[in-house]
């Protein structure tokens, strides 16, 4: 009876094992880099959205934390992040953004970019990615100043991005008609990840 009282306590140490472990998946990789990705920080205000297939994810779970790798100066932007899921694998023009829900907000608040190291942003809300769509990344810096020399890592991708920029004007991600800049790069990412965890049956007899 002990022997099976053992089985059934490792067999549960397990499943809650895995349920807390966290993995980090980077998406992408090389060592090219832009500097409208994710926000133009020569300017005082930029907006960017980006698109990452779940082939490029390559696996399932619970996103906790987004990280983005700056090769360039360390640079503290204000943001206003929101994630989701979408059907859209790329955008089809300069005017093609996606309006995010209100409940898509997952991060308001101030982020230093340290130089050559990767910076993690913890979600307020994680996202249940299920690899049956796509993962929408937008990026509202609202910083009112510029500061040169952030330059974060990219990887190639069809039209995966839509950025704009300018000095005076704050872009509303819920209101955006004018055109933008599509691009043939999106940053590289490194997800913080929290793995479905598999299901195991005991029979304590």
């Amino acid at each position: 009876m002990k022997k099976k009282i053992f089985s059934f306590m490792m067999a549960l140490f397990a499943i809650i094992g895995a349920v807390n472990a966290q993995v980090e998946v980077q998406v992408g990789y090389g060592i090219t880099s832009s500097e409208y990705l994710p926000s133009y920080s020569y300017y005082y205000y930029s907006l960017s959205e980006q698109i990452y297939t779940a082939e490029e994810i390559g696996t399932t779970g619970t996103i906790q934390k987004i990280a983005f790798y700056n090769s360039g100066q360390t640079k503290t932007r204000n943001y206003t992040m929101y994630v989701s899921l979408t059907s859209k694998s790329s955008f089809s023009s300069t005017t093609d953004w996606i309006v995010p829900n209100s409940s898509d907000e997952v991060f308001n608040g101030t982020v230093t970019m340290t130089a050559d190291e990767w910076t993690y942003i913890t979600l307020s809300t994680p996202i249940e990615f299920d690899g049956t769509q796509n993962l929408l990344i937008i990026m509202d810096d609202n910083t009112n100043g510029f500061s040169q020399g952030m330059s974060c890592r990219t990887f190639s991708g069809p039209s995966r991005s839509l950025f704009i920029y300018d000095d005076f004007t704050d872009f509303d991600p819920f209101n955006m008609t004018v055109a933008g800049y599509c691009y043939n790069e999106h940053n590289q990412l490194m997800l913080d990840m929290a793995p479905e965890a598999t299901q195991i049956t005991v029979n304590p007899d």
